[in-house]
C-alpha cells in the first residue's frame, strides 16, 4: 500500500497526524528562544582637546590632528 492509497483509506488518520505535526510547529515556533533585534550596545570613545585661549583651527592642528 503506497502512500495516496494509504492516504485515501485512512483520512482520519493521516489527518491527525498532519494535526499533531503542525501543533508541535505552532509550539515549538512560540518557545523558541529566538532573538532577531538583540540590545546592543556600541562601544563610543569621546575625546575633548581643549587649549586655552587658542583658535579652533589651531587647536585642529596642533592637538586633534596629531592626536587622530
Amino acid at each position: 500500500m503506497n502512500l495516496p492509497e494509504f492516504s485515501i483509506h485512512r483520512r482520519v488518520t493521516v489527518t491527525t497526524v498532519t494535526l499533531i505535526v503542525v501543533l508541535f510547529g505552532v509550539v515549538s515556533f512560540f518557545t523558541l528562544g529566538l532573538d532577531l533585534l538583540p540590545d546592543m550596545e556600541r562601544p563610543v570613545l569621546t575625546v575633548f582637546t581643549e587649549y586655552a585661549g587658542a583658535a579652533a583651527e589651531d587647536i585642529e592642528q596642533l592637538v586633534t590632528e596629531p592626536i587622530e
